[in-house]
């Protein structure tokens, strides 16, 4: 619900019969209509620390079996960014990286990730005035997904999925079975093949010219969403 969002708008200064308004569970959320163009690739960031000097570590670490029976370990990721960047740029497409942040709504029931709720979409398009909402935003209840992503701008009016062919990356990653994975985690610290990365953006363009740019790309619009039940 959070992707794209340029405006909240709480439920009681909302314009609407009392039929809906006396039922909607979380604020109205104004959405990007040029964000649903945005193509995302998806990774699993894993935390940790070092400490006793650096002779030990703690990490954190989801159940992998939420997401699939295998899991790829990028080895190496500004090997992979190069190649993403090199193939980005030759066909004059935007992308950028980072972490998802996670937000979590204002709720008008505390009740309503467990009540039953319908989200209804507004037919009719609204003007984007101000906002900053892109596709590096979403809803607390994924925040275990631990989100890094690519998010890619080819700037075309395209939903389906696309594939950016960056070639063979079997050289930059290893696979593992998802039950074997903290194992393999294990011994991947003993034997220092952990890489320390720094959690910033990285990309051909920064976050808010790539926001414009999807922006522009819906016509500078936005639809009403609202929760109810």
């Amino acid at each position: 619900m959070f992707e794209g969002v340029v405006k909240t708008v709480a439920s009681k200064d909302v314009e609407l019969p009392d039929e809906f308004k006396n039922h909607m569970l979380m604020d109205m959320t104004y959405r990007s209509v040029g964000m649903g163009y945005c193509d995302v690739l998806c990774f699993y960031k894993m935390d940790y620390e070092l400490v006793n000097n650096g002779m030990a570590y703690k990490y954190y670490l989801g159940d992998m079996k939420e997401f699939g029976e295998y899991v790829v370990v990028i080895d190496d990721k500004d090997e992979l960014l190069r190649r993403i960047n090199r193939v980005a740029e030759k066909q004059g497409f935007k992308y950028l990286c980072g972490s998802v942040r996670y937000k979590k709504p204002k709720l008008n029931d505390e009740n309503v990730k467990e009540s039953h709720n319908i989200v209804l979409k507004c037919d009719e398009k609204f003007d984007i005035m101000d906002g900053a909402g892109d596709a590096f935003v979403k809803m607390d209840n994924f925040a275990y997904q631990k989100e890094w992503r690519v998010a890619l701008y080819r700037g075309v009016k395209d939903t389906k999925a696309y594939t950016l062919d960056i070639g063979d990356i079997r050289d930059i990653v290893h696979w593992v079975r998802s039950e074997n994975l903290k194992d393999e985690v294990r011994d991947m610290f003993q034997r220092r093949a952990v890489k320390k990365t720094d959690d910033c953006w990285c990309g051909n363009i920064d976050r808010g010219e790539l926001r414009k740019l999807f922006y522009q790309l819906g016509d500078n619009k936005a639809e009403m969403m609202m929760v109810i039940g």
